[in-house]
């Protein structure tokens, strides 16, 4: 993207973001397009059947419009203001039952009119044919939405484990929340302040106590905290619990103490299930800043893959040339929440690199962690020297992104032996798909220590946004092509 694509779209992000408008905006678009696509067609449709025109606004367009407002005004209701959950469990139902009654409702108001104002010339076969495409594009298009949705869940975009703090009331239907996530949040245990200490419990049911906030959230590997008010949890432990998560960008859901309160009604609110007192979201629980970083991720790769193919075929020609072995080099990594994928990368050392490693251990120059790192490397092929330099050993994750494991921007995916030298706040990491590059990639990252490195990944995790995506993306590519314009002694 170049510098004045960045410049106009930065301040056009912010300023819908800050208005708290792009959800909605998104959905009034969307909806707006589809009435006058609906439009377009019966027009081009009518051309081509009756051979004349038909002008745009006659009476039908004016109830087209009316069930168009009808039918958005139901669905956010009942469906686009929910979370992403509840759209993944019932969004069909919904939507066929919003088309009825909007449909219901406009024939009801278009029957008198039709009779009572003749004069307007309201035809209902035309009416009938007006709502029926709109409504048949409207089906396909959740259909395409829907089916968008359940692959981002399947990535595991989506996947939230589940904290819940303090003691809740038996009359929360807990259960029903998380069967109705649509498999994307996961019970991660109970947690209750008591006696200077934090007991944990589980899912299996086995205690645990725990000093600090640090070592319950992150050891579990905590997404999500609903917090129940009541006699486990008062001021000060509530105000601990949730300085905590903004600080860290952990969801969570202040739930209300409701024991002396009569059951008058069933509990059906924000959970949908659950009346909340306050509840705070992270901009990676927002499925229109995923979907777009997931978007940006398909067409930025495929670009990257097709634009340079030949260039591509050559590479693997030389790899293959040089000493006969495997072009690509493959080894398991962890992923997103800790499960492991298969890393691809231009292979740029000599095949048995793995075993000649033992070997040069004791020459390591990082000493603080598990990475390897060694200056003048004897594994490392002549290829594989430029293919180092230029970071071209990195394309083939392109990949993985259009797989889903990985992402353009994201903290790099680390070795199991890696992930097991992480201390409490490191396992943030793994909440993030991982990605080619990232804040460390473009921070001097041939001289970060192992702590460095995962400190500022994590800095990525807590203060994630699109805005931070493009312009680490930008920063990198200046870093790619550094090499090609640097002259020895004059520096750049």
């Amino acid at each position: 993207m170049s510098q004045c694509g960045l410049l106009i779209s930065y301040p056009l992000y912010v300023i819908i973001t800050a208005m708290n408008i792009q959800k909605k905006l998104m959905f009034l678009l969307y909806h707006i397009a589809m009435f006058f696509l609906a439009l377009l067609v019966l027009k081009t449709g009518y051309r081509l059947l009756a051979v004349q025109s038909m002008a745009w606004f006659r009476a039908e367009t004016w109830f087209l419009a009316l069930f168009s407002l009808l039918y958005y005004g139901l669905m956010w209701y009942d469906l686009y203001r929910k979370p992403y959950s509840f759209y993944l469990r019932y969004t069909l139902k919904v939507v066929l039952k919003n088309l009825v009654l909007s449909l219901l409702s406009t024939f009801l108001v278009a029957v008198p009119v039709y009779f009572v104002f003749p004069s307007l010339g309201l035809q209902n076969d035309r009416l009938m044919l007006f709502l029926l495409v709109e409504t048949i594009a409207f089906l396909i298009l959740h259909l395409v939405h829907y089916a968008w949705i359940l692959n981002l869940a399947r990535l595991g975009l989506f996947h939230k484990r589940i904290l819940y703090i303090g003691r809740p009331d038996d009359r929360f239907p807990l259960n029903m929340l998380l069967r109705d996530s649509g498999g994307t949040k996961e019970y991660g245990g109970t947690g209750v302040y008591k006696n200077g200490v934090w007991n944990y419990q589980n899912p299996q049911k086995l205690p645990h106590t725990y000093k600090d906030l640090e070592g319950l959230f992150f050891r579990n590997q905590i997404s999500e905290a609903i917090i129940f008010l009541g006699r486990d949890m008062h001021g000060p432990e509530v105000a601990q619990v949730t300085d905590f998560c903004r600080n860290n960008a952990i969801s969570y859901y202040l739930v209300p103490d409701i024991k002396a309160l009569p059951r008058l009604s069933r509990w059906s609110h924000s959970l949908p299930y659950i009346p909340l007192i306050e509840q705070y979201a992270t901009r990676r629980d927002s499925i229109t800043r995923i979907s777009i970083k997931r978007l940006v991720d398909i067409a930025f790769s495929s670009l990257v893959l097709l634009a340079f193919l030949p260039f591509w075929l050559i590479i693997a020609l030389a790899i293959k040339l040089e000493d006969r072995g495997a072009v690509l080099y493959l080894s398991t990594r962890i992923g997103k929440n800790g499960q492991p994928i298969k890393f691809y990368k231009f292979r740029s050392m000599v095949p048995n690199a793995e075993a000649l490693k033992a070997q040069l251990l004791a020459q390591n120059e990082r000493k603080d962690g598990p990475l390897f790192k060694m200056k003048n490397d004897p594994r490392i092929t002549k290829v594989g020297k430029i293919l180092r330099k230029f970071s071209l050993d990195e394309i083939p994750q392109f990949l993985n992104v259009l797989k889903g494991d990985m992402s353009v921007v994201g903290p790099r995916p680390h070795l199991p032996s890696e992930v097991a030298c992480y201390v409490n706040e490191d396992y943030l990491r793994l909440e993030c798909i991982p990605g080619i590059t990232c804040i460390p990639q473009v921070t001097d990252r041939n001289n970060l220590s192992f702590r460095e490195w995962v400190d500022l990944d994590i800095k990525y995790r807590k203060e994630w946004s699109l805005v931070m995506d493009f312009i680490l993306m930008f920063k990198t590519a200046k870093v790619v092509l550094q090499p090609l314009f640097k002259r020895e002694g004059h520096g750049y």
